[in-house]
C-alpha cells in the first residue's frame, strides 16, 4: 500500500529488546515465564507479519534497487482484471443514481440514527465483513471501569477520567464499555447515565462489596469495588481500565490473549517487575471466583486490590496473573525511561527517537514541589490527566507556566476530554470551559475563570 517503497528487502525489523517477543501487533509481548530473547530466524517472520500495523519507514544507508522497481514496473499488465473494475464502478454509479435522494430531511433522520448507535466510527466494518462469528464473539467481551466519589479526592476526577477514556475507546475499538458508578449528575447537573449513553457506554449502578469487619465506608472497602467486574457474567472476557489512565492505542488484541493479564507493578521504573498493576486487567467474570475474592480478603492482610488479586490467584489458585510488558502497559513517569522498543534497524540497533510509547499508560506522573513558606509537601502522580489547572500550572522565573505542556500525552488526554465534555456533550462548567478553551490552557488568557485557575499562594 506504499507506492513510494521499494520492492525488495528493507533495512530494518520490529526486533525484539532484549528479554522481549515481537508480536503481531508491532508491539512487544514478553509473557512472565519467558523473557528470553527472540531467536533470529523467528525475527524476520514477525517483523514480515508487522508491516501490516507499522509504517515502512526506511534508515538511513538504505538502497532502492531501481533495476528491480523497474522490472516490476515493466511488467505486461493483464487486461482482465481492468474488466472487472469497469464493471464495478458503473455498478457504483448505477447504484448511487438508484439510491440517491434529496430528501434533507430523511438524510438527517439517518444521520441521527447513525449516531446514536454504538461505535459509528465502526459501523463500516460491520456491513462490510460477514464474519458473523468474530462479531459474536467481540459481543462477550467489554471493557469496564469505575467512577465512585472517594474522600480526600475532588468529587468528579473519576468522572472526567472515565469521560476521556470513554471517548478514547469509541476512537480505537469497537468493544463495549461498561461504567459502574455511583454518581448520577456531572458538576453542572447534566445526567451522567444520559451523556456516557450518547458516547455508547452502559451505565450501571455501583454496588457496596461487604466484607466482614470492614464498613462500607472504609477506603479499603471501596477498593474492593473494583472485585465487581468478576460479576459482568454476560461477558466471557473483561478488561478492567481505572479512571487515572490513557489509552493510546488498539488494545483489543489483549482479549484474544489466554488467561488474566496485567501491567506491572513498577512506579519507580526499574523495569523486569514481578508484581501485578490492576489499573488495566484482562479477567473472566466468574461469580463464584467473586466470592471467593471476597472471601479471601476477609482472611488475609492486603493493603489494595493488586495486593489482593495477586496473592489470590498465585497463593490459592495457583495460577498468578501474566503480565504485560513495559511497551504495552507501563506507568507514565517511565515514558522515555528504558522502556525498550520493538522498532529497530537491520542492524539490531534501536531507530532513534520516541518509539516505546506504552498502549497503555497508567497516571500520567507529576512533582513534589513547596514553592511557598509554610505549605505542605504536594505529591501528585496524575498530573496531567487531569482537568485541574491549579495542579499543572507552576511558578517559573516570576511566571506562571503549565507543566503538562512539556508532556508528550498531555494533549491527546486533552483532546479526548475536550472533544467528548465540551464539543458532544455540551457540558457547562467553569472548570471544562477554563481546560477546553485554547486561550486558557496554552496561553494563560482569557476571562476571569481561567485567571481564577492558578495556584495560591506568593510566587517565588
Amino acid at each position: 500500500s506504499h507506492s513510494s517503497s521499494p520492492p525488495s528487502s528493507v533495512p530494518w525489523e520490529l526486533r525484539a529488546a532484549p528479554g522481549m517477543e515481537v508480536g503481531p501487533h508491532a508491539e512487544a509481548y514478553p509473557h512472565a515465564e519467558e523473557r528470553g530473547p527472540v531467536p533470529a530466524s523467528s525475527s524476520a517472520a514477525a517483523a514480515a507479519t508487522a508491516n501490516e500495523a507499522a509504517p515502512l519507514v526506511h534508515s538511513e544507508g538504505d538502497e532502492w534497487d531501481e533495476a528491480s522497481a523497474r522490472d516490476v514496473r515493466s511488467r505486461p499488465i493483464p487486461a482482465l482484471p481492468f474488466l472487472w473494475t469497469a464493471v464495478f464502478v458503473c455498478g457504483v454509479f448505477l447504484s448511487a443514481a438508484l439510491f440517491s435522494t434529496d430528501d434533507e430531511s430523511a438524510g438527517a433522520a439517518g444521520d441521527a440514527a447513525r449516531s446514536s448507535q454504538r461505535r459509528p466510527a465502526v459501523a463500516a466494518k460491520y456491513l462490510v465483513s460477514n464474519f458473523e462469528g468474530d462479531q459474536q464473539e467481540q459481543q462477550k467481551q467489554a471493557f469496564v471501569m469505575m467512577a465512585a466519589e472517594v474522600p480526600g479526592q475532588p468529587g468528579s476526577s473519576g468522572l472526567w477520567g472515565c469521560l476521556s477514556v470513554a471517548r478514547a475507546l469509541q476512537r480505537l475499538s469497537d468493544r463495549h464499555l461498561v461504567l459502574l458508578t455511583d454518581f448520577t449528575t456531572f458538576p453542572d447537573k447534566s445526567s451522567v447515565q444520559k451523556n456516557f449513553e450518547m458516547l455508547g457506554v452502559d451505565v450501571r449502578p455501583l454496588q457496596n462489596v461487604t466484607v466482614p469487619g470492614l464498613a462500607d465506608t472504609d477506603v479499603k472497602s471501596m477498593m474492593l469495588q473494583k472485585l465487581q467486574a468478576w460479576r459482568l457474567t454476560e461477558f466471557e472476557k473483561v478488561i478492567w481500565l481505572d479512571w487515572d489512565v490513557l489509552v493510546f492505542r488498539n488494545v483489543d488484541w489483549l482479549f484474544d490473549r489466554e488467561w488474566m493479564w496485567a501491567a506491572r507493578d513498577d512506579p519507580l521504573c526499574h523495569m523486569q517487575a514481578e508484581s501485578p498493576n490492576t489499573g488495566i486487567l484482562m479477567l473472566y467474570p466468574d461469580e463464584v471466583v467473586f466470592n471467593a475474592l471476597v472471601d479471601h480478603a476477609s482472611k488475609v492482610a492486603w493493603t489494595n486490590a493488586n495486593g489482593l488479586i495477586r496473592t489470590y490467584f498465585a497463593d490459592v489458585q495457583k495460577r498468578p496473573v501474566k503480565l504485560l510488558s513495559e511497551v504495552e502497559a507501563d506507568y507514565g513517569q517511565c515514558l522515555g525511561h528504558r522502556i525498550p522498543t520493538p522498532y529497530r534497524n537491520k542492524d539490531g540497533t534501536t531507530v532513534t527517537g520516541a518509539w516505546s510509547t506504552p498502549a497503555f499508560v497508567h497516571k500520567s506522573g507529576g512533582v513534589k514541589y513547596t514553592w511557598y513558606e509554610g505549605q505542605k509537601v504536594h505529591e501528585d502522580d496524575n498530573t496531567c490527566f487531569s482537568i485541574d489547572l491549579k495542579v499543572q500550572r507552576l511558578p517559573s522565573k516570576g511566571q506562571i507556566l503549565n507543566v503538562c505542556h512539556y508532556h508528550p500525552l498531555s494533549a491527546y488526554w486533552r483532546d479526548n476530554l475536550c472533544s467528548a465534555a465540551s464539543d458532544l456533550l455540551k457540558i457547562k462548567t467553569v472548570e471544562v470551559e477554563s481546560f477546553c478553551s485554547d486561550e486558557c490552557y496554552y496561553q494563560l488568557s482569557g476571562d476571569s475563570s481561567c485567571l481564577e485557575q492558578v495556584p495560591d499562594g506568593p510566587m517565588p
